[in-house]
């Protein structure tokens, strides 16, 4: 808060180097060497309060190195900011040749059977997500298959809309501030007029041992982020049927 992001672009004949610097919480010397790797984040706890799956540093590494460049953080430490620098060598008009156009034909992701027999239409659905990002993404899927959707943004305020009502099912993240899906759902099955509710967990801990952890604690099933349409749709009907 209160703090400041500049942007500083500079090129030579041969190389063109854009620099982002930020007074914000800076980076731990230990973690610098790991901060551009795939799902490597400083906080990695499931109730940590920042968002995000840590791989936007791993994108920017991989698109920078394709095109031939370098990209390095610098900082000193935990509350005294951070750099980034991206560098790439400039092309000359010599050495650009057009690419050849190449058309793509997309298809639509693969249904079960039991998606497009499904009836979604009336279903009622809490959705328990901290990002209003993926909130408002998840939700505008399900609207359109006629779902109904109750929004909360953590497990306090998904308990108290439990109150009110009995969802069909409960769709939940697991990485959440202060309670984790993986408590939320354990606490709901200790309860009698929640033990029963069928509830998936969609969340970007996605290896096996963390999937065991989401079945074990009382989710019926485990979607990995980012789930299409047809993927998180086919999971619904199918713990639906089963219950």
């Amino acid at each position: 808060d209160g703090g400041r992001v500049d942007v500083i672009s500079t090129n030579s004949e041969t190389k063109w180097l854009l620099q982002v610097k930020d007074t914000g919480l800076g980076i731990e010397p230990e973690f610098l060497p790991s901060v551009f790797e795939r799902f490597r984040q400083e906080d990695s706890s499931s109730s940590r309060r920042h968002g995000g799956l840590g791989l936007g540093l791993s994108i920017v590494r991989n698109l920078t190195e394709l095109h031939n460049g370098t990209v390095r953080a610098t900082s000193d430490g935990r509350g005294k900011g951070s750099t980034f620098e991206v560098c790439l060598p400039l092309a000359s008009a010599s050495t650009l040749s057009p690419k050849p156009s190449v058309e793509v034909e997309r298809g639509s992701p693969t249904q079960s059977l039991a998606d497009i027999s499904f009836k979604f239409d009336g279903l009622e659905i809490l959705l328990v997500e901290d990002s209003a990002d993926n909130r408002a993404l998840l939700n505008r899927m399900l609207t359109k298959k006629g779902i109904r959707v109750f929004q909360a943004d953590s497990a306090k305020s998904a308990r108290s809309l439990l109150q009110t009502f009995k969802p069909d099912l409960i769709l939940s993240d697991i990485g959440m501030p202060d309670e984790n899906g993986l408590e939320f759902i354990r606490s709901l099955r200790e309860k009698t007029s929640a033990a029963e509710l069928p509830a998936i967990a969609l969340t970007a801990y996605v290896r096996d041992e963390e999937k065991n952890a989401a079945l074990e604690a009382g989710f019926q099933a485990h979607l990995g982020k980012p789930v299409s349409n047809g993927e998180l749709l086919s999971t619904i009907a199918s713990v639906l049927y089963k219950h």
